[in-house]
């Protein structure tokens, strides 16, 4: 038995279904559809070449590229310890500007101990 045009009519079905759902001709959302390749060379060969060129560097300009890398390390490990620092400021800020704002009873209420209930 043969069902192939009933198949083919569900399937019709359920893609007017989704034009009809498909209003102001949006693209539909949910799954990401994949690219069309431009023609030129793909991510995994691009990171084959740099993987095989990699292993095949002569040994002192590896020994540049690390360097550079423990000195660029060096440098995001400082910009982050500034960066946290100053996060930690403005929580402290934020704790204290709201502490400020809350009368004396409300403090005694909420947080010191359990304030009677």
């Amino acid at each position: 038995i043969d069902n192939s045009d009933e198949k083919d009519s569900k399937d019709d079905k359920v893609k007017k279904e989704d034009d009809d759902n498909n209003e102001g001709g949006k693209k539909p959302t949910g799954k990401r559809r994949k690219r069309s390749p431009h023609g030129k060379i793909g991510f995994e060969s691009l990171a084959k070449i740099v993987g095989q060129r990699w292993k095949e560097l002569e040994a002192d300009r590896l020994e540049y590229y690390k360097k550079r890398a423990d000195e660029d390390m060096k440098r995001y490990r400082k910009e982050m310890e500034a960066y946290v620092q100053k996060q930690r400021e403005g929580l402290e800020q934020s704790r204290e500007h709201l502490e400020k704002m809350v009368d004396e009873e409300t403090k005694k209420r909420y947080f010191e101990g359990s304030g009677g209930m």
